[in-house]
């Protein structure tokens, strides 16, 4: 049965000379295995989420799927790792580019943060996506401009449409939060490397999408500072 297997979404783009990625958690809700063809589907959903508001410097190259809950996949072949599973990947072909011109592009490492909620509590069961790529002109003294926030509101919300857990048309996904470490059962630690401190239980580390909330403030995330890495 293939019921409640869960894969990552991984997104791929170039932008100012680096490689953006930003992955998404989907729960399978039928027994049917999905084909490469419905992954695709879902792939290109998630980079509509934000494309059309991004800048057109902006271009998506690829995707990739990865198995993270399910019969073929274990957690304890090695401890903190998961091995097995599915891999379907996938290259963009139509859409590439962001939809915005006329202003300077922001610093690749500046994003646009989504908290994604879910209707259980605690760290675990909350999520972010941090959207990039985006023109000065979409911000002001380092807040998101109201219109902007608005626009992106909409896009979330044909988003959502498809893929919110019990409302959401797709017929094969939905869309929610994954938590590694309690699928793992162990910590990342300060100087590299992790430790298990819990039984791995990959069935409860999936929670689904119930809200989000859109942050007004431009963010940073280090890792898209230039120079160090996607």
């Amino acid at each position: 049965m293939a019921t409640n297997d869960v894969y990552r979404l991984t997104v791929i783009a170039d932008y100012l000379g680096s490689q953006m990625m930003n992955s998404y958690h989907f729960r399978l809700k039928v027994s049917t295995e999905p084909t490469d063809s419905d992954f695709a589907a879902v792939a290109v959903a998630a980079k509509e989420l934000f494309r059309l508001r991004q800048h057109g410097l902006l271009t998506y190259r690829s995707w990739r799927a990865t198995q993270v809950r399910g019969a073929s996949v274990s957690y304890t072949t090695r401890p903190c790792l998961p091995t097995g599973g599915r891999l379907v990947e996938g290259t963009y072909t139509s859409l590439l580019n962001g939809g915005q011109s006329g202003s300077e592009p922001l610093p690749p490492q500046t994003a646009l943060v989504t908290t994604i909620r879910t209707t259980q509590v605690g760290r675990r069961r909350r999520g972010r996506v941090y959207a990039f790529a985006y023109g000065e002109g979409q911000q002001s003294s380092g807040v998101w401009d109201s219109g902007h926030v608005t626009n992106v509101s909409t896009d979330w919300t044909t988003f959502n449409g498809l893929y919110r857990a019990g409302t959401g048309t797709d017929p094969n996904f939905e869309y929610g939060v994954w938590s590694m470490r309690t699928a793992t059962g162990c910590r990342q630690l300060p100087g590299g490397g992790h430790q298990t401190v819990d039984s791995p239980s990959p069935d409860t580390a999936y929670a689904a999408m119930d809200s989000i909330v859109i942050r007004s403030t431009v963010y940073t995330q280090r890792r898209r500072v230039s120079g160090v890495g996607a």
